[in-house]
């Protein structure tokens, strides 16, 4: 088997029975493509001449968009096959594949999006553009950019991570002091602003970490968009509230909590609570006892 331009072809074996003149071309490579000339032989003459025209299909590929307008954010790509993109302000990203005839569409878990992309077809392939305002509750949805060729559909997906506040605020209270609070940022926190105050609602007394070395800051990064920071402080306000407030590139979020003073972490909680309750048990079972002598002495 050759092409037009007499390359032959040596990666060329039979899959079919001996009257079924199928084959199968292994190897392929960008580079062959065009009008081929298969000959059929029974070993003395050739009996049999086809062409067939090969196109060679490579699957599109997500790529980083340009020409970013103002109130836009680029897509940004991860190497877990996942795509950050904002609910606040329209996204940018792109998609390229290397047949300069294709054209590609793009779907939101099999929801057609193509009417917010633009196309644009060159000698080396073709590239989509998408601008889409995508919503909270696209969240982990799959965003595809999909070829069609030769009755065969190629994607490129990802999965959709929004960028978004800190949020999903939870405080845990270790054992030896302080507070603890676990939180999701996307993208990753650029500040934290930690500060007592009388109620949730009045502004706080900020804290100084850097220039009080008694107290400690600490933000650690879990996995994914989930972060964990942590405050220690030695002579905390009594009575007031621990406020948290966390900043990234989409905005500020703050957190209220309670501070628990250094040694009074869940076990003292716990035991302060059944020491508490047996108290109660205790009260309860001597006034019983109290009322029932009262009425045995009544009654004599």
């Amino acid at each position: 088997m050759e092409d037009i331009r007499g390359k032959k072809w040596p990666n060329v074996a039979a899959i079919g029975p001996a009257n079924d003149c199928s084959v199968a071309i292994k190897n392929i490579t960008s580079d062959l493509y065009g009008n081929m000339t298969c000959h059929a032989s029974d070993g003395n003459a050739t009996v049999l001449l086809a062409t067939v025209n090969l196109s060679v299909i490579k699957p599109p590929r997500l790529v980083e968009a340009e020409n970013v307008s103002f109130g836009e954010v680029v897509a940004t790509m991860h190497v877990d096959a996942s795509v950050l993109v904002s609910s606040s302000y329209p996204t940018v990203m792109a998609c390229a594949a290397a047949d300069p005839a294709a054209a590609l569409t793009w779907m939101l878990d099999h929801r057609n999006i193509n009417q917010h992309a633009r196309q644009r077809n060159h000698a080396a392939g073709v590239k989509s553009v998408l601008r889409h305002q995508f919503k909270k509750e696209d969240e982990q949805r799959s965003l595809q950019c999909c070829l069609s060729s030769c009755f065969k559909i190629f994607c490129a997906s990802a999965t959709v991570r929004s960028l978004h506040s800190a949020r999903g605020f939870t405080s845990e209270y270790p054992h030896d002091g302080g507070v603890l609070v676990r939180f999701f940022s996307n993208p990753e926190p650029t500040a934290l602003l930690w500060g007592f105050s009388p109620s949730c609602d009045m502004p706080p007394e900020n804290l100084d970490p850097s220039g009080d070395p008694n107290i400690t800051s600490t933000l650690t990064h879990d996995s994914g968009s989930a972060y964990v920071a942590r405050l220690v402080v030695p002579n905390p306000p009594e009575g007031e509230k621990l406020l948290l407030t966390v900043t990234n590139s989409e905005g500020n979020s703050t957190h209220c909590t309670t501070y628990l003073p250094t040694g009074l972490g869940s076990g003292a909680i716990i035991g302060i609570s059944v020491a508490a309750a047996t108290t109660a048990v205790l009260v309860a079972l001597a006034l019983f006892i109290f009322l029932r002598t009262r009425v045995a002495g009544r009654s004599t």
